[in-house]
């Protein structure tokens, strides 16, 4: 594989997509590719030459299932000045990264770190959902940092987040609001457990989006959509679209929903999830209240979807 890379990268080669069903090694003749612009790689272990000092055109980024010898992640991105979209999955570290890419655009994550701080002046679009097994790891091991700022809280131009707040966003002094406000934030996709801190940390970025058109929510199986938790009427204030899925709780879903009929003034339609409605123990009882609450929005109507969980899988 070596000398076919060495070849490639004499030729001009642009784009390259390798993929293992096994673990492989990566020889370090991938980084004489130095007109990279689109590199994805699955399955292996990349090794980076002693001399390595970026790949200066790469645009595109993805690494999934990777190890990384010679080099840290974090040196790896920033070495690529360009770069605009970056995507890690299944990349398990229990270290701490900080991102440095001041053209990064796009940013997807379904990984675990310890700690994630982005310095990304120009990300647009961010989806950044923390491993099961990182949410099992503990919040003794997260410190006492604030999560939810060094990692949200430098993002002033995102249009579009999706996130799953768990233990790690939920860990830390959640402040009441960010220091910076979302104005571009637009559509927002939200995964929450069943702790309530995790809810005030979701709480806590809504509160920052004024112009938010679009909600996609994970709800938790807990009663935590309390009221007294979501009484300011203005959270939503251009809020067109809700759709939730997964709850199994009708008390916290019935909460919610008369919270958002009655405070969202431009509310086009709330889709709830149609087959946590079937496994309730009195469903019928349940849709009667549901359809019961007055509407703030004259264009407002609730909606039942079969599929939406996998549309909300899409989104993110």
């Amino acid at each position: 594989m070596g000398r076919w890379l060495l070849i490639l990268s004499q030729n001009g080669l642009k784009d390259l997509r390798l993929s293992f069903l096994r673990e492989c090694k990566v020889p370090s003749s991938l980084f004489s590719c130095h007109i990279l612009e689109n590199l994805a790689i699955s399955g292996c272990t990349i090794n980076a030459p002693q001399c390595f000092q970026g790949l200066k055109l790469l645009r595109r980024l993805k690494l999934t299932e990777c190890n990384l010898v010679g080099i840290t992640l974090e040196k790896f991105i920033s070495s690529c000045p360009l770069l605009e979209s970056l995507g890690l999955f299944v990349f398990v570290e229990y270290g701490c990264l900080t991102i440095r890419a001041p053209h990064l655009k796009q940013l997807k994550l379904l990984t675990s770190f310890a700690d994630l701080l982005l310095e990304t002046p120009k990300l647009i679009s961010a989806s950044i959902f923390f491993s099961y097994s990182y949410q099992n790891f503990g919040r003794e091991n997260f410190g006492c940092k604030r999560k939810l700022l060094g990692t949200i809280g430098r993002l002033s131009n995102i249009e579009e987040l999706g996130l799953n707040v768990g233990a790690y966003l939920a860990s830390g002094p959640i402040p009441v609001k960010l220091p910076v406000t979302f104005h571009h934030l637009k559509k927002i996709s939200i995964e929450l457990n069943d702790k309530s801190e995790e809810l005030e940390a979701a709480l806590c970025i809504l509160r920052n989006a004024p112009i938010l058109k679009t909600l996609y929510l994970n709800v938790p199986s807990e009663n935590i959509w309390g009221e007294q938790r979501i009484t300011t009427s203005s959270l939503f204030k251009q809020l067109e679209v809700v759709e939730v899925i997964s709850f199994t709780d009708d008390v916290s879903m019935l909460a919610f929903a008369k919270f958002i009929l009655s405070t969202a003034p431009h509310l086009e339609k709330l889709v709830i999830d149609d087959d946590s409605i079937c496994n309730l123990n009195d469903d019928e009882a349940f849709l009667m209240k549901l359809e019961s609450f007055p509407k703030l929005s004259s264009k407002a109507v609730i909606l039942y979807d079969c599929n939406l969980g996998c549309e909300f899988m899409e989104e993110i």
